[in-house]
């Protein structure tokens, strides 16, 4: 019941409320904003503070209303604070400036208040959609109209209807600062319909194009016959025409309210103001009356105009008509624009462009029943992505921003006799808009790699994409409903899933995105325990789940954006009860499928989770160890197709080294070839790899086929790109962390259609952690394999067999126990050695820094040491230092021969070389013996076997010596080959 003072009101002052749009008391209405409260509520998704209800009661101030003949008022709001906006609600100003500063005079209570976007914002659009509402629609349903204005006259002022205390507008933002005005009025409040409006508010909003993003190109195609007229009823042509220049402003608007819209809602899904920008020329502005009138020029949405190669008469083929169910070519309008939009653009390789067309010359065959000419697709591939849609409903789009809401509130019928009414969903002029506009939004959407959703404009939703702009929703011949009034909770949405795919796509990238990850790729791993790894190197964004082959997604799984929206995770483990967990009671046991999506907008297909991390995906390597399948790059359907396997020597033998990577390729990579620094190969494709160099990884272009590959190692080098390095699209397949490459997997036809790689754990990666990052106490310690410790008790040996030497050198010439320590060591280091090898091969633990530990441990036992005893029996002159240097010196260069070209040799089953090429350094210990013979003979110093030549000069040599040269020449001897026991 309204309050007891409107009574009064109305038994007092009734004239007062009289407006030239008033009834009389005769009609049964008193024209009181009371009686025409509305029931609706608004939209929590704006917040917002309610401002305080009416009072009930009768009390001087309501009769002070009653004397100022206006309607009650809700009590003022609080005074706002200012101090960081620019935003004013004044009442009694008079003239359309601004203040300058904060205002002292009372606030309107009927000031408009905007909802959807706060004072001093950001955007990047150039035509913003805002919505709000004038005091509290709860308590008071006004009706009026709210004028939009900008302060610096830049635009002209743009009118908009308030129903029931809401509003919504379009506003035309210039680059730079936008200082706008709203004013409201209604013939139930003072001053309205005067120069002196007294319910304003202001509002600034900045616009920074976002000229760092691709366009989104318009495209209005013509057939090379075209007069360039789309069909429209007469009154129609006689009052707007029907020819290119009617078709360039309506297409321009259309695709104005598309990024209006779908700036918004990246906005109330909390992805931030981001869409699509077009392509702009400095023309004659279209977007408003008065730049036609005045020939303003204005920098707005450039449409393309191009011609095909076809005619009026082949495109209206009903051959190709999508709608024809009898069509046997109704996808050919996508390929022939596809063809007239490349021949238009010339794109360079890997110069996208993306582009929505507006095919003019479709037409309703009345006589038929048919929309000849038309078709609605979207997609493509290469550099063209395409959206296409027919011009049947052109006639009802409008044309400025002033024909927003009277285009969509026109309930003219659709006049079958010219135009058609498509799908039966345009029965009325405003219906037609909707299809049309929305239809085509769907299209571009497929054009930005959106599929179909559950719901939201890649369903059908765009039947209502009108409630966006306006408030009031006219009669719908398609619901046979009356309409109403529109909130926001009732209007038409992209699906979530949709924005974001948008905020991975460059065409929606902004001014102030850091720079874009060129890697879109996304990879899985699957490795222990049935977990997988996915990897991407800008960030993982999103994954859909399929269950039971589902064809639209109704689950998915969010992760972090890097921007208020948790960390970037560039890699994350699944579990296949994590993600049966997300989806309801009957969909828990389906297969899964699932589509991973990163952040730069790369996407990864997984048919069959389960089987992905089963033990399909597992390899047994030959020396036992465990390996892996990542999922393939490439199709592999090619015809003769068959599965390749490579799993490296390398991987197998670390001390196997490969050298080379040869490619073989011409359009698309036809094999690749490992070579091995023995000569051998593995086939399945840079050379001049060098020591300790490995395969870290593989940047292969794919698509249907694996058109290109480029190898990339562990010193950060990178190949060219072999093969067609345009084709596909780019994918970077390197192992998740803690995983080395152990091989190749795939298939081939008559070129690879199919590649992916076998990683296992990396074997060394405790060592090398531990040698780079451990800074504790003992991880050296922690860091040596067991063999590595048997190998340092050879060191041992050597070290302490020189110390008893030195030690004896020290002593009487004739306590010979030290001489006979410093011998004895010698062959319990050969033990050592012996056994350090026999270890490694029984635990599989071999590493590059063991086989150097060997190579020292042998110099220090089998080269310094026998050269050290020799010295203490009595090898003391200069020229007998000489030659033991000589033989020392042999066996450092033999030891690092066999390092560089142990991979070379032969080897057996369990990985050991078959010969030693030239005699090994223990060979040494022989001359050990013999030297323990004359020990034991009493045979040193003075009385050395065959004594001494060239006495008393500088030549003065001890002949038996020439063992020590003899075996320092047999040790780096390349053509003798010693065989292994």
């Amino acid at each position: 019941m309204a309050p007891s003072f409107f009574k009064d009101i109305r038994r007092r002052s009734k004239a007062s409320f009289r407006t030239d749009g008033s009834a009389d008391s005769s009609n049964g209405t008193n024209g009181s904003a009371a009686n025409t409260q509305s029931s609706s509520t608004l939209n929590s998704t704006y917040g917002g503070n309610t401002p305080p209800t009416l009072a009930t009661s009768s009390s001087s101030p309501n009769l002070q209303v009653l004397a100022n003949n206006q309607p009650p008022l809700p009590p003022a709001r609080p005074t706002i604070s200012t101090s960081s906006s620019n935003r004013y609600s004044v009442s009694g100003m008079s003239g359309l400036g601004s203040p300058s500063q904060k205002s002292s005079i009372p606030l309107s209570p009927y000031a408009p208040r905007i909802l959807s976007i706060s004072d001093n914002t950001w955007v990047h659009q150039k035509v913003l959609s805002i919505y709000g509402v004038i005091a509290d629609p709860a308590t008071l349903a006004l009706e009026g109209n709210l004028t939009v204005s900008r302060l610096d006259d830049g635009f002209p002022p743009t009118f908009w209807p308030v129903s029931e205390s809401h509003f919504k507008a379009l506003i035309f933002l210039l680059p730079g600062p936008n200082k706008l005005r709203f004013d409201f009025s209604s013939p139930k409040l003072a001053n309205s319909n005067s120069s002196n409006p007294i319910h304003s508010s202001y509002l600034t909003i900045h616009m920074m194009p976002p000229l760092a993003a691709p366009p989104l190109q318009l495209v209005i195609l013509l057939g090379k016959d075209s007069p360039g007229t789309f069909d429209a009823v007469p009154a129609r042509v006689e009052k707007e025409g029907n020819g290119l220049e009617t078709a360039i402003r309506k297409f321009r608007m259309a695709a104005y309210l598309w990024q209006a819209f779908t700036a918004e809602q990246m906005f109330r899904n909390k992805l931030g103001r981001r869409v699509f920008r077009m392509e702009e020329e400095w023309v004659t502005g279209t977007s408003n009356y008065r730049d036609r009138e005045t020939q303003t020029m204005r920098s707005e949405a450039k449409i393309h105009i191009v011609r095909s190669s076809k005619t009026v008469a082949e495109l209206r083929d009903p051959d190709l008509a999508q709608q024809n169910p009898n069509a046997k070519r109704s996808g050919d309008l996508f390929g022939i624009a596809s063809e007239a939009v490349r021949d238009y653009f010339k794109p360079l390789p890997g110069q996208k462009q993306y582009v929505s067309v507006l095919l003019l010359d479709a037409h309703w065959d009345s006589q038929a029943k048919l929309i000849t000419g038309h078709a609605a697709l979207g997609g493509g591939g290469g550099e063209i992505q395409l959206a296409i849609f027919g011009s049947q409903a052109l006639q009802s789009y409008p044309s400025s921003i002033e024909e927003v809401v009277p285009a969509f509130s026109d309930c003219t019928p659709t006049d079958t006799n010219y135009v058609a009414n498509d799908c039966n969903e345009s029965g009325s002029s405003w219906e037609a808009a909707n299809i049309g506009i929305g239809a085509h939004l769907h299209e571009t959407g497929h054009l930005f790699g959106c599929p179909h959703e559950e719901s939201g404009i890649m369903l059908r939703d765009y039947v209502t994409l009108n409630r966006s702009f306006t408030v009031r929703e006219p009669y719908s011949t398609r619901t046979k409903s009356k309409g109403g009034l529109v909130l926001p909770k009732d209007e038409c949405a992209w699906h979530r899933l949709d924005l974001l795919r948008f905020k991975g796509h460059p065409c929606f990238a902004l001014p102030t995105d850091p720079p874009r990850n060129n890697d879109e790729s996304v990879h899985t791993w699957p490795v222990d325990n049935g977990n997988v790894i996915v990897t991407a190197p800008s960030g993982v964004a999103y994954l859909e789940i399929f269950p039971g082959g589902d064809g639209v997604c109704k689950y998915w799984q969010e992760f972090g954006d890097g921007n208020g929206n948790g960390p970037i995770q560039k890699q994350i483990i699944l579990t296949e009860q994590e993600l049966r967990s997300r989806l309801s009671d009957d969909k828990k046991k389906l297969k899964l499928k699932l589509s991973i999506k990163s952040i730069a907008g790369g996407s990864h297909e997984v048919e069959d989770f389960r089987l992905l991390a089963s033990k399909a995906s597992r390899v047994k390597l030959p020396n036992g160890q465990l390996a892996f399948r990542s999922s393939k790059l490439g199709l592999s359907q090619m015809d003769g197709t068959r599965p390749e396997e490579v799993v490296f020597d390398s991987a197998v033998r670390q001390t196997k080294l490969l050298t080379q990577v040869r490619v073989y390729h011409g359009f698309a990579l036809d094999g690749i070839e490992f070579v091995y620094e023995d000569s051998t190969s593995q086939l399945f494709g840079k050379k001049d790899t060098r020591r300790g160099e490995v395969i870290t990884g593989f940047y292969v272009r794919s698509g249907f086929w694996v058109d290109g590959i480029a190898i990339m190692t562990s010193l950060g080098r990178k190949s060219a790109v072999f093969g067609n390095a345009s084709g596909g699209s780019g994918n970077t397949l390197i192992p998740p962390r803690g995983y080395s490459i152990a091989g190749v997997t795939g298939s081939c036809a008559d070129w690879v259609d199919g590649f992916g790689i076998l990683f296992t754990r990396t074997t060394i990666d405790k060592q090398k952690k531990l040698l780079t990052d451990d800074n504790t106490h003992f991880s050296m310690i922690k860091m040596l394999h067991l063999a590595d410790l048997i190998t340092e008790l050879n060191g041992f040996c050597g070290v302490m067999s020189i110390f008893s030497s030195m030690r004896y050198c020290l002593g009487p010439p004739s306590a010979h126990a030290n001489l006979w320590a410093a011998l004895a060591f010698m062959p319990f280091g050969l033990f050592f050695d012996f056994m350090d090898g026999k270890v490694a091969r029984w635990r599989k633990k071999s590493s590059l820094m063991g086989q150097e530990l060997d190579s020292l441990a042998d110099l220090v036992s089998f080269g310094i040491s026998p050269a050290a005893a020799a010295f203490a029996i009595g090898l003391r002159t200069p020229a007998d230092h000489f030659f033991l240097t000589f033989f020392v010196l042999c066996g450092l260069t033999r030891l690092a021969r066999f390092n560089i070209t142990v991979a070379n040799v032969p080897k057996d089953a369990t990985g050991k070389s078959k010969y030693f090429e030239g005699t090994p350094i223990p060979t040494s210990l022989s001359i050990a013996a013999l030297m323990a013979y004359w020990v034991s003979q009493g045979w040193v110093l003075e009385d050395i076997p065959m004594g001494t030549w060239a006495t008393g000069t500088v030549f003065e040599f001890h002949p038996v010596v020439g063992l020590f040269i003899l075996s320092g020449c047999l040790m780096t001897s390349k053509t003798l080959h010693v065989p292994k026991p």
